[in-house]
C-alpha cells in the first residue's frame, strides 16, 4: 500500500489513521470541506489535501488526477455522528447517495480496493429487522443506512474489477475525539467525580480505542479480502457486559466513584454470539497495540488536556 484517498480526513478516524499512515511512509491524498482541521498535516511531505464539499463528490475524478491510487478509505459524514444527525432520515439517505457515488469514482479513477466504513450496529439492524418482539432504537436509522450503503456498494464493486472490503466497527474513543458520545461523557463525569448515570447494562458491549482501531483499518488496507466485512472492536474472546466493561473503566480511573447502573432502560439488542469478533485475528494476524488500561488512561490523560473546562 503506496498511495491512499482518505474522505473526511479532518474528522476523529480520518485524521487518526491518515497520521499512522502518513508516519508508514504511505502516500496520503485527504479530502474534506476544508483544512481547518488538518493544518498540522502539511508538515508531512507524503500528505497533499484537496478540498471538495459533498456535491462535489460527482467530480473527484477532477479533483484527483492519480491514476495509481492503492486503496481509498471512505470516511466522510454529512452531519457526523451527531444524534440529531443520526436520527435523520433525510440526511442517511443522502449518505447512501454520497457513499455509492464515491465508489463510482474510485472505479473511474482505477483505484485498487475500496474500504468501506460501516458500523458494528449494522449487526444489531439484521438481527432485528425481522423481530416483532424489538422495537427499534433511533441508531437504527444510521446504522440501515450503513447497511444499505454496504450492500449497494458491494453489488457495484463486484460488477467491476476494484477489491471492496467492509470494516464495521465498535464504538470509537480515545485521543482526537471531540464528541460527547457516551466514552467521553462517562469518562468525563467519573474524572470529575461525579455518577454517571448508565442503563442496566447486563448485556454484552464492546468499543474499541482509536489506535488499535487504525492499526486494524491499515491491515484492512493491504490484506483484506475482497467482498469480506471484518467487525472491529476490542477483540476479546469472551466480552464483558456494559456494566461489567465500565466498571472496569471506572476503577482504572477512580474506583471510589458509584455508577448508577439502572438509571435509564437498556434498549441496546444485539447477539454477539451471532458475529464473528475475531476475523482480524484469523485472517489478517491482528493484534490490538494497546491494553483497556493503557487506552484508558491516555483518553483520561487526553480530556483532561483538551474537553475540561478547567484545563
Amino acid at each position: 500500500m503506496k498511495k491512499v484517498i482518505i474522505t473526511g480526513v479532518g474528522g476523529f478516524i480520518g485524521k487518526s489513521i491518515c497520521l499512522r499512515l502518513l508516519r508508514s511512509n504511505v502516500t496520503v491524498i485527504g479530502i474534506d470541506v476544508d483544512d481547518s482541521r488538518v493544518k498540522d498535516l502539511f508538515e508531512f511531505s507524503n500528505f497533499s489535501f484537496k478540498q471538495a464539499s459533498f456535491s462535489e463528490y460527482d467530480q473527484l475524478e477532477k479533483i484527483i488526477k492519480d491514476r495509481d491510487v492503492d486503496v481509498l478509505y471512505h470516511f466522510a459524514l454529512k452531519g457526523g455522528l451527531l444524534a440529531n444527525a443520526i436520527n435523520d432520515v433525510d440526511m442517511q439517505l443522502e449518505n447512501a447517495k454520497y457513499t455509492v457515488m464515491i465508489l463510482k469514482k474510485a472505479i473511474e479513477m482505477s483505484v485498487k480496493k475500496f474500504v468501506f466504513i460501516g458500523t458494528a450496529n449494522q449487526f444489531e439492524v439484521q438481527q432485528i429487522a425481522y423481530n416483532e418482539d424489538v422495537i427499534p432504537r433511533n441508531t437504527c436509522i444510521y446504522a440501515a443506512s450503513k447497511l444499505a450503503s454496504e450492500m449497494m456498494c458491494k453489488v457495484i464493486a463486484n460488477q467491476h474489477e476494484i477489491i471492496i472490503c467492509s470494516a464495521l466497527c465498535a464504538m470509537v474513543y480515545g485521543e482526537g475525539n471531540y464528541s460527547m458520545q457516551l466514552p467521553n461523557v462517562v469518562m468525563k463525569q467519573i474524572i470529575e467525580g461525579a455518577e454517571p448515570r448508565l442503563i442496566d447494562g447486563n448485556s454484552q458491549y464492546d468499543m474499541v480505542y482509536i489506535h488499535n482501531l487504525t492499526k486494524a483499518l491499515s491491515l484492512i488496507g493491504e490484506q483484506g479480502e475482497n467482498n469480506t466485512s471484518y467487525y472491529i472492536g476490542s477483540h476479546s474472546n469472551d466480552l464483558l457486559t456494559f456494566k461489567e466493561l465500565w466498571t472496569e473503566i471506572r476503577n482504572i480511573i477512580n474506583p471510589d466513584i458509584k455508577l448508577g447502573f439502572g438509571e435509564f432502560k437498556d434498549s441496546f439488542s444485539m447477539d454477539y454470539s451471532k458475529i464473528n469478533c475475531n476475523k482480524l485475528y484469523e485472517e489478517l494476524g491482528y493484534r490490538p497495540e494497546y491494553s483497556l488500561q493503557e487506552s484508558v488512561n491516555n483518553s483520561v490523560e487526553w480530556i483532561k488536556n483538551n474537553l475540561m473546562e478547567d484545563k
